[in-house]
């Protein structure tokens, strides 16, 4: 089901925690089979700045395993320079894929910033969420966001990431 059949059902959902229960059952299968199915303007299609993605392993606090997607103007072989969007995803690869995550909540799962200056600080995004499919034979993901930069300007797209396999060492 096409995100634009989805999101009109969203606008009657008034309280956040509907919301987010309407997020992890009926729009992450829906996301991820035919994001851009649809003539609506808004439909998550590929983000202009950013076309490409990468998703690779990274540390999570106290050292646990996390995982780092990253939305790049170019592609990249390796771990992106300036400027990128990144989110961070607090747990394993194998406990990430198939699910959303709605940020902020209270588990602090995930997170995301916009990088744009070399050595500057990134901006982070105050509130989103971040679908992921499943890892295909090639280790590749679907990512689906819908976000919010700090200048409230809405942010939703899609990508299919690729994975740079790397070995992390944490601590």
């Amino acid at each position: 089901m096409p995100w634009c059949w989805i999101r009109p059902s969203l606008r009657s959902v008034r309280s956040l925690r509907l919301q987010r229960f309407a997020m992890r059952t009926v729009l992450l299968p829906g996301l991820l089979l035919v994001p851009s199915s649809c003539d609506d303007p808004e439909s998550p299609r590929p983000l202009s700045e950013y076309p490409f993605a990468l998703a690779t392993r990274s540390c999570g606090p106290a050292d646990g395993p996390a995982m780092a997607i990253y939305l790049t103007p170019t592609e990249a072989t390796d771990l992106p320079v300036v400027p990128y969007f990144q989110f961070y995803l607090m747990r394993s690869p194998a406990e990430l894929e198939g699910r959303t995550w709605v940020w902020p909540s209270a588990d602090e799962t995930v997170a995301a910033w916009e990088c744009t200056v070399t050595g500057g600080a990134c901006a982070e995004s105050p509130a989103g969420a971040i679908a992921l499919g499943r890892f295909a034979v090639d280790s590749a993901i679907a990512v689906v966001v819908d976000l919010r930069r700090q200048n409230g300007e809405r942010v939703r797209a899609h990508a299919t990431a690729r994975w740079l396999g790397r070995e992390v060492i944490c601590g």
